[in-house]
């Protein structure tokens, strides 16, 4: 099953928003004050598998902050981890 690590930095220009960006190649996917929801739904736009697990960890550390498929982020479920 693939895993899609986003990494997540506040937003110095809208606060309590966060910027999300994809790991693996740095490119912002969204500005949000609900990251693992408007995550998720995002990447289903982009054709991703809601299967696929989403790890969201913040940018000052590697642990991950929240584990979930895209599938249960959508429906608002998420385990911080």
């Amino acid at each position: 099953m693939a895993e899609i690590v986003l990494i997540n930095h506040p937003s110095q220009i809208w606060p309590g928003a966060r910027h999300l960006h994809v790991s693996e190649t740095g490119r912002l996917l969204t500005i949000t004050r609900n990251p693992l929801k408007d995550a998720a739904r995002r990447l289903v736009e982009e054709g991703y598998d809601p299967a696929s697990v989403l790890i969201i960890r913040d940018c000052m550390d590697a642990q991950p902050e929240i584990r979930s498929t895209i599938k249960e982020a959508m429906a608002g479920k998420g385990a911080v981890a």
